[in-house]
């Protein structure tokens, strides 16, 4: 029994050696392979802004670039229209079209077997009692007027010394001034290209020289020679403000519209656009210089009265078919032709040309003149607007008053 005990004992002590209390953690296994990536979750609500950064600093300066073709150093000369057609074959050919083109020509480039053509069709002969051979230039022939310059270079004067294409009839110009009187001279500036006061005249009635006849490319943009050679690097200059056609389209004091028998002298389309309400426009807000009205190009005109005056306009569109004066329009009443330019009647307030003042004044008692009656005034008045010699002027019952009754709030009629 005792042996069986102490066998008993030992196997009881060597048990609970064996479990009978737990013994210290063990160091921590390698990991285990990388198990396969889970489903993607649903994306999270946009989270607030964050505050602005700090603007960074300015990065150092880059290194300087190879310099660009040397521009030519030697003064730019005049090279005619003829250079310029190869760029701008449109502009070119739109350009010969117009009054400008015209403003001076050989008589001998103008003649066919004795006649002038001139660009709308009218052919005329020389000045009456005179031949082809006593003329160096036509002046115009263009719309308007033709006048003539002795070989001498004076201008043609007397009862029959220019020729009226709207009328096609020869009529006078400046009758009281004697023969040889007005030196072309004093128009060459603004008829010609390339015009030099200082050069030497070959004619009594010339003073100075120029490069072409009449008002060319050049006599806008500047000499072309550097801009032909190098029509990248060189530009030509494009000068569209009123000032620059100003230089020929106005007289002396510019504020001041000078008057001619009863109406305004030609040549001051600055003069009246500077005095009226417009004076803040350019002459390129409406005009194409390079195509012409007369010639009846599209676009010659490019901005419209009703591109700012809709309001207006619509109106006068629906008054006006049942008006009985559906034949007229914005510039029938406020650009009248109020201008002369060949032939007119100032009592009738009847010119030519229209004029550039628009405002019409509605007051019956407004004048158009000044009272020593050399300046216009800067605005139309009804007579002018609407009692001239071609609308109501002689009507029966059509006076200042019913002009004045007539005129108030007249686009809401």
């Amino acid at each position: 029994m005792r042996y069986v005990s102490r066998i008993g004992f030992l196997v009881g002590l060597l048990w609970f050696g064996l479990v009978g209390c737990e013994g210290p953690v063990g160091p921590v296994g390698s990991p285990g392979a990388k198990g396969e990536q889970g489903a993607k979750g649903e994306q999270g609500a946009k989270g607030e802004p964050g505050v602005p950064g700090v603007k960074g600093d300015t990065g150092a300066r880059g290194p300087k670039g190879e310099p660009g073709p040397q521009g030519s150093s030697s003064p730019a000369t005049f090279v005619g229209n003829g250079p310029c057609k190869v760029c701008h074959q449109t502009i070119s050919s739109d350009f010969v079209k117009t009054g400008h083109h015209f403003a001076l020509s050989a008589a001998k480039d103008v003649q066919t077997n004795g006649k002038s053509h001139y660009p709308h069709g009218v052919e005329v002969g020389a000045p009456p009692n005179k031949n082809w051979s006593d003329f160096a230039y036509v002046i115009g022939g263009f719309g308007w007027r033709a006048l003539f310059v002795s070989t001498q270079g004076y201008l043609h004067t007397g009862k029959s010394a220019q020729y009226d294409l709207m009328n096609t009839i020869w009529t006078v110009y400046q009758e009281n001034k004697k023969p040889n009187a007005i030196k072309f001279g004093d128009c060459a500036k603004c008829h010609t290209t390339g015009y030099d006061p200082n050069g030497k005249a070959t004619q009594p009635g010339l003073t100075g020289t120029w490069k072409f006849n009449g008002v060319q490319c050049e006599s806008c943009h500047g000499p072309g020679s550097n801009h032909v050679k190098n029509p990248i690097q060189v530009s030509l200059r494009v000068d569209t403000s009123k000032r620059a056609c100003g230089t020929c389209h106005s007289r002396s004091s510019r504020t001041r519209i000078h008057a001619s028998a009863g109406l305004v002298a030609n040549n001051q389309q600055l003069n009246t656009l500077l005095s009226s309400k417009k004076a803040s426009m350019s002459c390129t807000h409406c005009h194409d210089p390079h195509k012409s009205a007369k010639s009846k190009q599209p676009d010659a005109i490019v901005s419209r009265c009703s591109s700012c005056h809709y309001k207006e306009a619509a109106s006068w569109e629906k008054y006006k078919k049942t008006s009985g004066m559906a034949g007229l329009n914005c510039l029938s009443c406020h650009m009248p032709k109020f201008a002369l330019q060949v032939k007119g009647d100032g009592n009738k307030n009847l010119g030519d040309m229209r004029v550039h003042l628009f405002a019409i004044n509605i007051s019956p008692t407004a004048k158009q003149l000044s009272t020593d009656g050399k300046t216009v005034m800067p605005y139309l008045t009804l007579k002018t607007s609407c009692l001239n010699g071609a609308c109501h002027a002689g009507q029966p019952g059509r006076d200042m008053q019913w002009a004045a009754k007539a005129a108030v709030k007249f686009h809401a009629k």
